[in-house]
């Protein structure tokens, strides 16, 4: 029998993160959407089913709302949070507000943070099991 899919949202600043978000990550945004194709793949054959989420931390309410009307939506296995969001410290408060969101409107939810650019799938096989 095969393994359910796991259904995973995935924060991250995507297209709102600057050209200095990334050089403090060390990287740059080529980079940044190489890595991330090859994780969306990698997810996909290993199981996931994964849909970013972007948040643009100067509209932190607008982000929140579609934050949470996409957590409702479904029952999501999975929320991660992306290095972007939880590393620098100018984006502590919208980190600490994504993840208190997330407990609010989906308890059952699995949080997972990402410790570095490149480390998406590591933080799956850590909470999945994989």
């Amino acid at each position: 029998m095969a393994t359910p899919r796991k259904s995973i949202l995935a924060a991250t600043l995507g297209r709102y993160a600057t050209p200095a978000d990334n050089a403090a990550m060390g990287v740059d945004s080529k980079q940044i959407m190489a890595e991330v194709r090859k994780f969306l793949a990698d997810a996909t054959e290993a199981g996931f089913d994964v849909e970013p989420l972007e948040i643009n931390p100067q509209d932190l309410d607008d982000s929140l709302a579609w934050t949470k009307a996409q957590l409702q939506s479904k029952e999501w296995d999975g929320f991660v949070i992306s290095f972007q969001i939880r590393s620098p410290a100018t984006y502590t408060a919208v980190f600490e507000t994504l993840v208190n969101t997330s407990r609010e409107v989906a308890p059952s939810t699995k949080i997972m943070f990402v410790s570095n650019a490149t480390d998406l799938m590591n933080t799956l096989s850590r909470n999945f099991s994989t």
